[in-house]
């Protein structure tokens, strides 16, 4: 589904200390997996937990990517997140890390996810000029969609991100 050209990165890895299994899994349901540049992609993001789960935020990304083959030269289009539960992305990696450390010392007060099924409803409006998805030997355009937990502590998750390639087209006149 993603090809090297443009990938959709969430910066997490593996599980909780010592585990080897997933505590939860996430999915993402789309009403649609098309739409115009200036429209809206709508959905849910369901979060099932197996175990009791500390999640620092529950969000969804929007990211796309143009690429040319002259050169290999990669350009970000878009990248918009809308936070579903929990707290705003850290604005610096200092704010990160004075995070994890509270964590690490136990003072970190986020949410704990009992077992469980839990449903977000989410919505993110698209730009009016974005370029429509296209793919061909000199040019690629594409955009990915991905649901994600953000977790306390460094470099864990909870679950591993859920991610559609979404298809933009240009706008219609009305």
């Amino acid at each position: 589904m993603r090809g090297a050209a443009c990938r959709n990165t969430v910066s997490s890895t593996l599980t909780r200390r010592g585990d080897a299994a997933e505590m939860a899994e996430i999915r993402l349901e789309l009403d649609r997996r098309e739409a115009p540049a200036g429209g809206r992609l709508a959905g849910i993001v369901i979060l099932m937990v197996d175990a009791p789960s500390t999640v620092r935020g529950l969000r969804v990304r929007l990211r796309g990517c143009e690429k040319t083959t002259a050169g290999g030269h990669v350009h970000e289009i878009v990248s918009r997140e809308v936070v579903l539960t929990g707290r705003e992305p850290f604005r610096s990696r200092l704010e990160a890390l004075a995070d994890t450390w509270r964590h690490m010392l136990g003072r970190s007060r986020y949410p704990v996810f009992q077992p469980g099924e839990y449903a977000y409803p989410f919505a993110i409006d698209l730009p009016d000029d974005l370029p429509p998805t296209a793919r061909n030997a000199q040019h690629e355009v594409r955009y990915f969609l991905t649901a994600y937990a953000d977790t306390p502590g460094w470099a864990r998750r909870t679950a591993r991100p859920a991610s559609e390639e979404i298809i933009a087209h240009p706008a219609t006149d009305p």
